[in-house]
């Protein structure tokens, strides 16, 4: 037998190998995905690489097979092929020139052929965005903030491939009475074009704060970053404190039980009240309540069932306007609700009288606003009577001188003192009588 050499072995191995490996007959045709940029996908770039995954049980005949892209309909370009591995490989294809924005592009094969001439035909369309997103300031204008309570509303629009609400952000910064800066997408808050985001839903302004809202708008293009477009707005707020005054009664003042029926003040603001109380220590009123009526700037306090008892109240006035500017007025009052009174008479009923000259005194006692001196009378059965009015001690003092009385006479006197207290506003009147 002859030898068989070991140059024509290792062709028969080889051939044999080959057999082996494609002795099952493939019936598939390729298939091929779109990696980058992808399927109708919109490529922020001007230049690159398309990247395609092709998967199949056979190799590929990559020269019976070639991508053309179409450039806005325009004739085929042959794309060159730089291979990774020959099998189940990805296949990267340098553009060779540079498209502009708005191209539309569409990669075909025609068909793509395996080893085995399984083929298919395989389209794909993506387009070329390199404009960033516009924005328009739709409301509210720059300058003055008229309120709080506003919706900050602004035109972002993207002709292409639109808005990415997830990747856009609303930045607001602001500085004045708290600095601080909040950052939030537009997700929740972007419909139709539009963003509207309430601006008190980015934390307390505050009157003369200035704030400076920022729009970040990315489009949804892919490849080299999304396209974006940045811009800011600017606004102040008014710093006018409303203004409280009181007109009756004034701060530190005594009232009597006659006019401790209310509290009277005006609050002035150049801007809308948003909020108002007035506080008598553990008892506070509201905007709303009965008790508090309002006409224009005027507000009047009912205050019978406030003042229940003499002696001093603190009280509050709070006022807030739209732009959380508030103002607080602190004052207090007494109130004298009990009329004066007559203690310690002298001589006492049933004393006995030595001399024919008797002297009478009492004291008027008032603990809050003191004794009128000038609203006293005094009368004996009626008839008017001079008398002394010490108002240091307030004691009160009279005289008078008995005639034809006997030693073992009864006198029966009827003595009546009539007055009243000074507080600063109206006055408690007593009319007191003794025998």
């Amino acid at each position: 037998m002859k030898k068989i050499s070991s140059k024509y072995f290792v062709v028969f191995a080889i051939i044999l190998f080959a057999k082996l490996i494609f002795a099952q007959t493939d019936t598939t045709a390729p298939e091929v995905y779109f990696i980058s940029p992808g399927e109708n996908a919109f490529w922020s770039c001007d230049s690159g690489v398309i990247v395609l995954k092709v998967v199949d049980e056979s190799p590929i005949d990559w020269v019976s097979s070639h991508l053309d892209m179409f450039v806005n309909g325009s004739a085929p370009v042959v794309l060159e092929e730089s291979l990774a591995t020959p099998m189940d490989s990805f296949v990267y294809f340098p553009l060779p020139f540079s498209l502009s924005d708005g191209d539309s592009v569409r990669l075909s094969y025609l068909p793509i052929y395996d080893l085995w001439g399984n083929h298919r035909d395989v389209n794909f369309f993506f387009y070329v965005d390199l404009t960033p997103p516009e924005i328009d300031l739709l409301a509210p204008p720059e300058g003055v903030l008229p309120n709080t309570i506003l919706n900050f509303s602004a035109l972002c629009h993207d002709e292409m491939s639109g808005i990415s609400a997830e990747s856009s952000q609303v930045s607001v910064s602001v500085a004045g009475t708290d600095d601080w800066t909040r950052t939030i997408n537009f997700s929740g808050f972007y419909s139709g074009d539009t963003l509207s985001v309430p601006i008190n839903a980015f934390g307390e302004l505050s009157g003369g704060d200035t704030v400076e809202i920022c729009l970040s708008a990315a489009d949804n293009a892919v490849g080299c970053g999304a396209n974006r477009s940045d811009t800011c707005f600017h606004y102040f707020l008014p710093y006018t404190p409303p203004e409280i005054e009181l007109i009756y009664p004034i701060s530190g003042a005594i009232v009597s039980s006659y006019c401790a029926d209310s509290i009277i003040f005006t609050v002035s603001d150049t801007d809308s009240l948003t909020n108002l109380w007035i506080s008598f220590g553990d008892e506070t009123l509201y905007i709303g309540d009965p008790r508090i009526y309002r006409s224009g700037d005027t507000f009047i306090v009912s205050t019978s069932s406030i003042f229940d008892s003499s002696g001093y109240y603190s009280i509050t006035i709070f006022a807030e306007d739209i732009y959380n500017i508030s103002s607080q007025y602190n004052f207090g009052l007494w109130a004298d609700l009990h009329p004066p009174f007559v203690v310690s008479v002298t001589p006492a009923s049933s004393t006995l009288i030595t001399d024919t000259i008797i002297d009478v005194t009492c004291q008027i006692v008032d603990y809050l606003s003191g004794i009128n001196p000038d609203s006293l009378h005094l009368t004996i059965d009626g008839i008017p009577h001079e008398f002394d009015f010490d108002t240091t001690t307030g004691f009160l003092t009279f005289s008078d001188t008995l005639h034809g009385v006997t030693d073992t006479a009864t006198i029966n006197w009827t003595i009546c003192i009539t007055g009243r207290d000074r507080p600063d506003f109206c006055y408690n009147y007593f009319d007191t009588c003794f025998n």
